[in-house]
């Protein structure tokens, strides 16, 4: 075959060399103490216990259910009675571990499109209706489901407008998203007035709570404002809830809740035409990694319910250092009153876009917001001891902005 381009060596290399590679590799990515977006994972001895059973699980696959390995059987029941503990559901509701939130989000939109079908005539293609603030998982399912999703403005404050989203209900519709909270503005639906409009128009309900699930009851816990999300809203149908964010666990790990049996198996795929035999998924992707799902249950059982509120209490102190610390940097305001763990601000006076540029340049990641135009802040325990390095490589951000701007101006 003559020599092998350069990407493949001819000869292996062993760890001692591939080792300085890699993090050779990593020098210019944003370490995990100065990303306030897109990392959220345990950190501490938590972070060494979810290593420590990755490494046990390795190389083991989910594919074959329970009765190939029933130690994942029991870990994946594990998970899915804590998460339908903390949602409130009962012994009736089931779930399904999924490898991320778009997955637990595609699961029941085919679900709600499927169970509509088997109870009456659509005249056109099923719909969705959500807020605009409904995560583009609805959107990426309906695409692959031959469905579409009619999204209705918000409210003042980013919330679900529920005048709009009974007017957007048609005979079309199957499905209405809601977000515990929302990803871009971290505000809570009116998930309560929801439930109740699911009900009156036998529509299938789903709480995207990938972002609050694991997180929002602890915060309640300590006091917080937390409205009621889950399954003691007689209307709620399904949830889905990031293991890989606020539970703590790595990626990729997420899962979905059914009500009960009876409409989970509305996302369940059942085919025996084949040689094979039978096979029969209740999930998308057919290998799952057992690795994830045994570092996720493993880092739930290290932190406990203490760890848990510890953690969501180090997220309000970092909340609050970092709402005080932007508010005391003149031309900087926060958008909206955060109600659980993400942050957006902005500024009336220059680009917050340019200012996102400026702190990369100095080592921090933030994220964009584009409606309304400003920046975007996943808070993380880690964030409570980054929180003063942050706000001081800010503050030099937006004075290098401001500068910059009056020089354009001259």
């Amino acid at each position: 075959m003559g020599r092998m381009n350069q990407i493949l060596p001819d000869k292996g290399m062993p760890w001692t060399e591939l080792e300085p590679e890699l993090e050779r590799l990593r020098t210019r990515d944003v370490s995990d103490d100065q990303a306030l977006a897109f990392v959220v994972h345990c950190d501490g001895e938590a972070l060494d216990v979810a290593k420590r059973a990755y490494r046990m699980f390795f190389s083991t696959n989910a594919l074959g259910g329970s009765s190939v390995l029933p130690s994942l059987g029991r870990i994946e029941s594990d998970i899915i009675r804590f998460a339908a503990w903390l949602l409130g559901g009962g012994p009736d509701v089931v779930g399904t571990l999924t490898p991320g939130g778009t997955e637990s989000i595609f699961l029941t939109v085919k679900a709600a499109r499927d169970r509509a079908l088997a109870k009456r005539a659509l005249p056109g293609k099923p719909e969705i209706v959500t807020p605009a603030s409904g995560y583009p998982s609805f959107d990426k399912a309906a695409a692959y489901l031959g469905m579409t999703v009619r999204r209705v403005p918000m409210a003042p404050g980013f919330r679900a407008d529920m005048a709009a989203i009974e007017k957007a209900i048609g005979p079309n519709t199957v499905m209405i998203g809601a977000s515990a909270p929302s990803f871009s503005h971290g505000i809570f639906d009116p998930i309560a007035e929801m439930a109740t409009l699911a009900q009156r128009h036998d529509l299938w309900l789903h709480v995207d709570g990938c972002v609050g699930a694991f997180l929002a009851p602890f915060f309640k816990e300590l006091g917080e404002p937390i409205p009621e999300i889950g399954f003691g809203l007689a209307g709620v149908t399904s949830a889905s809830a990031d293991l890989h964010k606020y539970g703590y666990g790595p990626k990729a790990a997420s899962l979905v809740l059914y009500r009960d049996a009876g409409h989970a198996k509305f996302a369940d795929v059942d085919f025996d035409d084949w040689p094979g035999g039978r096979y029969g998924m209740p999930a998308l992707t057919g290998t799952r990694p057992g690795a994830t799902v045994a570092a996720a249950w493993a880092v739930m059982k290290h932190l406990g319910r203490e760890g848990y509120l510890r953690n969501a209490r180090r997220i309000l102190n970092a909340r609050l250092a970092l709402m005080d610390g932007i508010a005391a940097i003149p031309g900087l305001k926060v958008l909206n009153k955060p109600e659980l763990c993400i942050l957006n601000f902005g500024s009336d006076e220059f680009d917050p876009h340019a200012v996102a540029d400026a702190l990369r340049r100095r080592g921090w990641l933030v994220a964009r917001l584009a409606r309304p135009r400003g920046l975007h802040i996943m808070i993380v325990p880690r964030h409570e001891q980054a929180a003063p390095g942050f706000l001081a490589a800010l503050r030099e951000s937006v004075d290098e902005v401001r500068a910059a701007k009056s020089r354009a101006a001259q």
